[in-house]
């Protein structure tokens, strides 16, 4: 039996944001109120979960990377994203909306495919530039950590699907790479530069043999099963093939889909999306 799970990485992120938000001083750019919180520690997270150092980072290349690669942030409280940088003085930042009658047909492109196609399901709703230091300071020429809030450049709508892409700005040294508009920036990093977020409070997981098909459905926040959630599976051709509610522990079980590709779930105003074929939410 496989299983399909969303890893909380950006759980493990939070808890370096809290800690740049101790040590840390406020820099706002020009136009929105969105801050770059510079952070005092120098542990960041792989696109796998996995700590490293700054140490593992060239000061003298420029660099800009999002800290995880996670899918959901919590639809309360503040939506702060975490990004790292070295060499750089100011970051700009772009968010896609992914509109949620699209949300089927995003999910059936690939990460490739994403930078090139994004256009056909989603539209730019912000993009600004956060000063993150004078080209004469000191702390800009370390990998240091940096907060992103979110909910000061967008306000998420239930549903939707927003696609952030982040690129450095002013490079302490001059730089050699193709730039590209789809790629916003350099072509080689953006999977690092990029991340696709929901804001909800609601995941799931699903079970898949040869018999059935299970999904459960959780809380966020409290880890506590969601029961009554609405949860349906389609194909990859965007059909509905089977359509529940979760029980008391928040599980439905269906017969076995052999076509199944996604699986959508709602509770309330709270949305959950499941990619079976690549084993993401």
């Amino acid at each position: 039996m496989k299983t399909f799970r969303f890893f909380l990485t950006l759980l493990a992120a939070a808890g370096l944001f809290a800690a740049c938000q101790g040590g840390g001083s406020a820099k706002k750019a020009a136009g929105p109120a969105v801050s770059a919180v510079r952070g005092e520690t120098a542990m960041t997270l792989d696109n796998e979960g996995n700590a490293f150092t700054g140490e593992d980072i060239d000061p003298e290349v420029p660099t800009i990377r999002f800290i995880s690669k996670g899918s959901i942030l919590p639809s309360k409280g503040s939506l702060d994203l975490l990004f790292g940088s070295v060499s750089y003085a100011k970051a700009q930042v772009r968010v896609k909306k992914v509109f949620s009658n699209n949300i089927l047909q995003f999910m059936q492109l690939d990460s490739y495919e994403t930078r090139y196609e994004l256009y056909k399901v989603a539209s730019i709703v912000a993009d600004t530039t956060l000063v993150l230091g004078d080209k004469d300071a000191d702390h800009i020429r370390e990998w240091r950590t940096y907060g992103l809030s979110l909910d000061e450049l967008v306000k998420p709508e239930p549903g939707a699907i927003y696609h952030i892409e982040i690129r450095g700005r002013e490079p302490l040294v001059e730089e050699d790479f193709w730039d590209s508009d789809s790629s916003f920036g350099d072509y080689e990093t953006y999977e690092q530069r990029s991340v696709d977020l929901l804001a909800s409070n609601l995941v799931l997981i699903a079970k898949r043999g040869d018999n059935a098909t299970e999904v459960f459905a959780y809380d966020i926040l409290s880890g506590k099963p969601v029961s009554g959630a609405k949860v349906k599976l389609y194909s990859f051709a965007q059909q509905e093939l089977a359509k529940g509610t979760t029980n008391g522990e928040g599980q439905i079980s269906f017969p076995a889909q052999t076509d199944a590709s996604f699986v959508v779930a709602t509770s309330g105003n709270q949305y959950a999306y499941l990619d079976l074929k690549n084993e993401k939410a």
